[in-house]
């Protein structure tokens, strides 16, 4: 029997995204509040109706993986900048709790995808924002966009029947 849950924390989710993609997208940044509000939702839309029972070992698988590509990320920056300072003005608390809120809610096997393809995205997505708004922050608003493409994943995945995502990730937001 498959698992279907109304649609309102659906719409809850989508609301939080949307809030925290314009927030972010305005002033770079986002208040702390929207992190446990996301987490909220994410835990109703996906971890009470799912048959997976090893939710904390993906979430720290995830967590694992979320910490070798900032270890990553940093060995590049501090290669080439030689100044982790930088780093750390350019990278926000609000980006990283919120790959963090996603690694707890989501499956590995949803987190990956959704992950890699986000920050593909979100680079397309800064690229553009800067040849919009040339004389704009260069900073990457990378929770704004992370949420604007979870959102758009999420309403592809559920209100498109026979989408690629549905087929391609059978159980994100225990929706499959």
């Amino acid at each position: 029997m498959e698992h279907t849950l109304p649609y309102w924390p659906l719409a809850a989710l989508l609301l939080v995204l949307a809030a925290i993609a314009v927030e972010d997208l305005r002033a770079r940044s986002i208040h702390w509040w929207w992190l446990p509000a996301l987490a909220a939702c994410l835990w109703m839309t996906g971890w009470p109706g799912t048959q997976h029972p090893d939710h904390l070992v993906d979430a720290g698988w995830n967590l694992v993986f979320l910490l070798l590509q900032g270890s990553g990320v940093c060995l590049w920056w501090m290669l080439r900048q030689r100044s982790p300072a930088q780093l750390v003005q350019q990278i926000g608390s609000g980006d990283i709790l919120f790959l963090v809120a996603l690694a707890v809610a989501l499956p590995r096997w949803e987190f990956l995808p959704v992950l890699l393809t986000g920050l593909c995205t979100g680079l397309l997505g800064a690229g553009l924002l800067r040849w919009l708004r040339p004389s704009g922050d260069p900073t990457v608003p990378l929770a704004g966009l992370m949420a604007i493409h979870l959102g758009l994943w999420t309403l592809t995945k559920h209100l498109v029947p026979g989408s690629v995502w549905a087929a391609w990730s059978p159980t994100l937001l225990s929706h499959g």
